[in-house]
């Protein structure tokens, strides 16, 4: 069986299910069927997961962006964890989302076919649940930017209400910990990858609108690390959120701050070429 959790309001969607659909009916054998699953508000993706799991699925399509994504792939990591299979269940992403920032870095990192990749345990304080992040968990501005960007907005939208929350102050302005190479068109903001077994904690605390030139020549690979970039590479990092954090671009505002670890190769996935 191949299971999907689709998010019904991306553009494309549709016609991603439509395609699994028929793709699936012109193969006669039962371990084509596709079951069709929906995200709602209340449940983003892992619920979802878990259920298609326990009734059998060994694919499991997520159509979605990097949120979504992120969800059922802290799904799959805890079905794995618990139930220890011989042949584990491996998640392939569809991207239909603003980024898609995984994805991009899942196809510049590996070949197609099966891969294990990195990801990042969330540990939220204080409540100590537990989430997974496949791209960044970030504190400071880059939490107000996403919350002024408008759902289902381009991935420079981001980039833009960012740019307009250049005077905010802040120590640090912004901090992220990830295990990407990079955003859309290589901009450079973690020193890491998805099979690299490590992290990545980048801080940005720019005093001087030279510091936002130099940061932005860094991040588009010209010239050295500047003064008001520090970047360190790491296993476990801990994050301050007295304001909140974004996991993979979800925003978490009932936390005072998070453990990231990494979980080297925890996910399986199928990269279709």
């Amino acid at each position: 069986m191949i299971g999907v959790v689709a998010h019904p309001a991306r553009r494309g969607t549709r016609q991603v299910v439509e395609r699994l659909r028929a793709a699936s009916s012109s193969v006669a054998t039962t371990s084509a069927e596709v079951v069709v699953t929906y995200t709602t508000p209340a449940h983003p993706g892992g619920e979802q997961a878990r259920r298609l799991l326990d009734a059998g699925a060994q694919r499991l399509v997520v159509v979605g962006g990097d949120g979504t994504v992120a969800q059922c792939a802290h799904a799959v990591i805890e079905w794995i964890d618990e139930r220890q299979p011989a042949v584990p269940p491996r998640l392939i992403p569809i991207p239909v989302g603003s980024a898609n920032l995984f994805w991009r870095n899942l196809v510049a990192t590996f070949p197609p076919g099966p891969a294990d990749v990195d990801v990042a345990r969330v540990t939220l304080h204080p409540s100590g649940s537990t989430t997974t992040s496949l791209v960044a968990v970030g504190v400071g501005n880059s939490v107000r930017a996403i919350q002024r960007t408008p759902a289902q907005k381009h991935w420079w939208s981001y980039i833009l209400a960012g740019v307009r929350l250049w005077s905010w102050t802040g120590n640090p302005w912004t901090e992220e910990v990830g295990n990407i190479a990079g955003v859309p068109h290589r901009v450079r903001i973690f020193d890491s990858r998805l099979d690299s077994g490590s992290l990545c904690h980048t801080v940005f605390s720019p005093t001087t609108l030279a510091d936002w030139a130099c940061a932005g020549a860094w991040a588009v690979g010209a010239g050295r690390e500047p003064a008001a970039i520090r970047a360190h590479v790491g296993e476990s990092f801990d994050l301050d959120a007295p304001h909140g954090l974004h996991v993979d671009g979800e925003v978490y505002t009932k936390v005072r701050g998070a453990r990231v670890q990494v979980r080297p190769r925890a996910l399986p996935v199928l990269i279709p070429a």
